[in-house]
């Protein structure tokens, strides 16, 4: 069973997952669930980087995750709680392997 046969089962597909690597070894990742959302835009106007936009279906995308300071205010202003900022410092997840 592949990943997409997984995501289907789970219902997993509704999320778009975003991910860059930030200076000094953070990554972030925005999982945006463009069910949830309803294209109210103002993740769009909190962000101080100008990271979101709205797509031509008028749901949130991170056109440009690599500036983003992870800052947080898309998650913590949407009122729909469509966006998820993970945020990982690296090496983090190495004593788990």
């Amino acid at each position: 069973m592949n990943l997409n046969h997984i995501m289907n089962a789970l219902n997993l597909d509704r999320f778009i997952y975003y991910e860059d690597i930030m200076t000094k070894g953070k990554s972030v990742t925005h999982v945006i669930d463009k069910e949830w959302c309803k294209g109210c835009g103002i993740c769009v106007h909190f962000c101080p980087k100008q990271v979101l936009e709205l797509d031509s279906n008028g749901k949130v995308e991170a056109v440009r995750p690599e500036d983003c300071i992870a800052c947080m205010l898309c998650e913590l202003r949407c009122p729909d709680l469509a966006i998820q900022i993970l945020k990982q410092q690296e090496g983090e997840n190495d004593s788990q392997k």
